[in-house]
């Protein structure tokens, strides 16, 4: 009885087929897909942290988040240490969004507890960078636990939320009221200021 060659054409033994070689090809129907349909898919995730670890995917995926439509901070640091690096992250990925020119419609969720100073029992909120009216394709905006210390306006905001904002000592409701006249498309309003220290 004749056995079986394992041998292909050139003489060399055939490789099995791994598993692995079948996972790389699937990431290469996935690396096929244009930027906007990655970007897309990467907005199913559940906060921008989670985006942005995708980076490290492949050089081409270092830059797929800046496309991702949908921007959402979501922590409940209570340290002042955590709570400021917190304040870090939330500022580079706006920073970094800043130098994308693109005309996607825009989601921002920034959903923040206030921190406590344990000293003198002082809440800490996370004041929302300039960079953030740099974002004139934002559709829906909503903030919680956070500080306003300056008026906004986005001509495609049709929802914003919020709860739970403190406005900055400098800032009055006058600022807000020119805020949601600035605002021309906006249809769905929700707000709870906050009254804490």
């Amino acid at each position: 009885m004749a056995e079986k060659s394992t041998n292909n054409n050139n003489g060399l033994p055939k490789k099995k087929r791994s598993k692995t070689a079948s996972i790389a090809k699937a990431e290469d129907r996935l690396s096929k897909l244009p930027d906007i349909t990655l970007g897309h898919i990467l907005s199913f995730l559940p906060t921008t942290n989670d985006v942005v670890r995708t980076c490290i995917l492949s050089k081409r995926w270092k830059l797929i988040w800046y496309s991702v439509p949908k921007l959402c901070f979501c922590d409940t640091s209570t340290t002042v240490p955590e709570f400021q690096k917190l304040e870090n992250y939330v500022d580079n990925c706006l920073e970094h969004r800043k130098k994308v020119d693109n005309k996607v419609k825009e989601y921002l969720s920034v959903d923040l507890e206030p921190g406590k100073c344990e000293n003198d029992g002082y809440y800490y909120y996370y004041c929302l960078p300039k960079t953030v009216l740099n974002l004139r394709a934002l559709t829906i905006l909503e903030l919680r636990g956070i500080e306003l210390g300056y008026s906004f306006g986005f001509p495609s905001l049709n929802s914003l939320s919020l709860e739970n904002v403190r406005l900055s000592n400098n800032v009055t409701t006058d600022v807000l009221t020119k805020s949601f006249t600035d605002c021309p498309s906006l249809e769905k309003l929700s707000l709870r200021l906050s009254s804490g220290k």
